[in-house]
């Protein structure tokens, strides 16, 4: 039985069973969230690996500024990840890992401009009229609204974006949003090439649709 120290964003949320590796028989977290960073301690029988899956929650900016972190996000063997870290109004900022493949599918967002910008691996974008562009880190991509495209992850590392996206909503307030922290006002007007609704774990969106694993002790951005 083991006791553990790590820093975290008081953004995060433990999940204690969604290790790959162990399941908890117990959990104690414990520190203080005035701070943008808290120590928590996580107790039971578990490994450190283990102990750095965190799910992150949406993170909302509404009167007040917000902090967030890039740090220790888990890298992966299959599928992907899209977590929010922080919502205001009219902008909203994710970061996304995909193991390889990519969004396959051709589509577009009517309801937002957004970016993408390349923290690790690289990235080839391919738009409507054919033209493709290779990503790589420290560079990235503007979409206006209504612009179709797809991207698919080079396969020799993780894929880690940070996408930044916003727009004139139709909808007010924040009261309703995706997992990931986007108004899902937005998410409606967001199409596949042939009209329908883009739903994020269909098949044609490749990795997307796979099952995560997640690689076993490897994070971006590390403590």
């Amino acid at each position: 039985r083991d006791t553990y120290e790590i820093r975290v964003p008081r953004s995060f949320e433990y999940i204690p069973n969604s290790c790959w590796a162990c399941r908890l028989p117990s959990l104690s977290l414990t520190g203080a969230s005035g701070e943008p960073n808290v120590f928590v301690k996580i107790r039971g029988n578990t490994c450190m690996d283990d102990a750095k899956i965190f799910a992150r929650r949406p993170n909302i900016a509404v009167d007040d500024a917000v902090l967030f972190s890039m740090r220790n996000l888990p890298l992966l063997e299959q599928g992907t990840t899209y977590d929010p870290l922080a919502t205001a109004e009219n902008l909203w900022v994710n970061i996304k890992c995909y193991a390889s493949g990519g969004e396959n599918a051709l589509h577009a967002h009517g309801g937002e401009d957004h970016a993408f910008i390349v923290l690790q691996g690289k990235a080839t974008f391919t738009f409507a009229d054919g033209r493709t562009s290779v990503v790589g880190v420290h560079e990235g991509v503007m979409i206006p609204k209504n612009v179709q495209y797809r991207f698919e992850a080079d396969e020799a590392e993780n894929l880690v974006l940070l996408r930044v996206g916003g727009g004139q909503r139709r909808d007010k307030g924040l009261d309703d949003l995706t997992s990931f922290g986007t108004p899902k006002d937005i998410g409606r007007q967001t199409s596949f090439a042939d009209g329908s609704v883009k739903v994020g774990d269909s098949p044609k969106n490749g990795e997307t649709s796979k099952q995560r694993i997640y690689a076993k002790g490897k994070f971006f951005a590390p403590d």
